[in-house]
Parts: C-alpha cells; sequence; structure tokens
C-alpha cells in the first residue's frame, strides 16, 4: 500500500514543480523521461529474461494470450460508449479518443491533424491520464481484482513505461503477458484510429 503513496506523491509532486516551475516547452525533459524509461524496461527485461521458463510457458498456450489485448480493447470500447452517455458526446468520437488505448503521443497529434485540434487535446489528455492513473490503480487491481486485470489498466503501455510496475506488483509471466499486450496493442492503435477518423470524415 506505501508503494501506491509513493506513486501517487511522485505524480503529484511531478505535476506542481511542472506548473510552478519549468517554463513551456523544456526540450530536455523528453529526453530525461525516455532515459529513465529505457533504465526502468531495462531491468524489466533482465526479470524477464532471468525467468525464460516463462516465455517458454507463454509460448506454449498459443492463441490463448491473444486473447488479453482483444479484451483490453472490448472493456476499453465499452467505457467508451458508456462516457459518450456519461458526458454527453458523440459516440463516435468518443470511440476515436478511445482508440489511443493509451499512447498519447500518437493519438493527440494524429486527431488533431488528420480531424480536429479540440478533440485532439481531448484524446492526448485522456490517453496521458489512463497511463499516469494506471499507476495507481494497477497495485491496487493486482491486489484486489487479480494480475490478469492489473496488466490491461494501462493499455500500450503496458509494453514499455507501465511494465515495470506490472512485474513488480505480479510476476514474470504476467510482466511477458503484458509485454506481449502492449505490443498487439500497438500495432492496433494506427489501424483503429484510421478506421474511425474514416468514418467520422465518410458523416
Amino acid at each position: 500500500m506505501m508503494t501506491v503513496v509513493w506513486i501517487i506523491c511522485a505524480v503529484l509532486a511531478g505535476g506542481l514543480l511542472g506548473w510552478a516551475f519549468l517554463p513551456v516547452g523544456v526540450g530536455w525533459l523528453g529526453d530525461v523521461i525516455t532515459g529513465a524509461l529505457c533504465f526502468l524496461v531495462f531491468f524489466a527485461g533482465m526479470d524477464v529474461g532471468h525467468n525464460w521458463d516463462v516465455m517458454k510457458r507463454l509460448v506454449r498456450r498459443g492463441y490463448q494470450i491473444l486473447v488479453v489485448p482483444f479484451v483490453v480493447v472490448l472493456g476499453s470500447m465499452i467505457g467508451g460508449v458508456a462516457a459518450s452517455f456519461l458526458f454527453d458526446m458523440d459516440l463516435l468520437e468518443t470511440l476515436l479518443v478511445i482508440s489511443g488505448m493509451g499512447w498519447y503521443s500518437l493519438s493527440g497529434p494524429v486527431i488533431t491533424e488528420q480531424y480536429h485540434m479540440t478533440l485532439g487535446t481531448v484524446a492526448f489528455i485522456s490517453n496521458l491520464m489512463r497511463e499516469i492513473l494506471s499507476f495507481v490503480f494497477i497495485p491496487l487491481a493486482a491486489r484486489y481484482m487479480g494480475f490478469l486485470p492489473a496488466v490491461g489498466l494501462s493499455g500500450a503501455p503496458s509494453m514499455d513505461s507501465a511494465l515495470p510496475i506490472i512485474i513488480r506488483f505480479t510476476n514474470s509471466q504476467y510482466g511477458m503477458i503484458a509485454f506481449f499486450c502492449g505490443v498487439v496493442l500497438t500495432l492496433f492503435v494506427p489501424l483503429m484510429l484510421q478506421f474511425f477518423i474514416g468514418i467520422l470524415a465518410a458523416n
């Protein structure tokens, strides 16, 4: 539980410092984040590599591990439908935003450029919040709901930024499932974005 508290404090402290002291457009900040992410994923990879038998068990499962990313997509879309009614938003536009699956650095710019700037901003913020909030809720989900729900919370970031947290609160086997899930979602996100943009553009 203390880890969850530390994660929440770190997010809040970073947000306050960024708001109070850092000027707009700090170029080096992205490099620092990338470096820190590579550092974390490197050690997550070491943990997975140390348990190579986990990978062998996953391969023997075959098509079954493909179910995980598709369930994540389905659950996210159901959440999008609920959000469209809750916030009185256009259903297709809401599903377009949800299609980012936590990949805010892609979904925001793509939607802004190819569809609408306002919705692109909404997509950027909502997918960024999905990633940030997953850092808080992954430990809680792993403890109270089971390891598999914890894998899908972050969406596409389960292969990188969320992977160390997933491994920390589940185990190496579920870490490998999370990595695989993130890879599949990363491949699907551009396709889903183009699919919904195409439908909206045709209307």
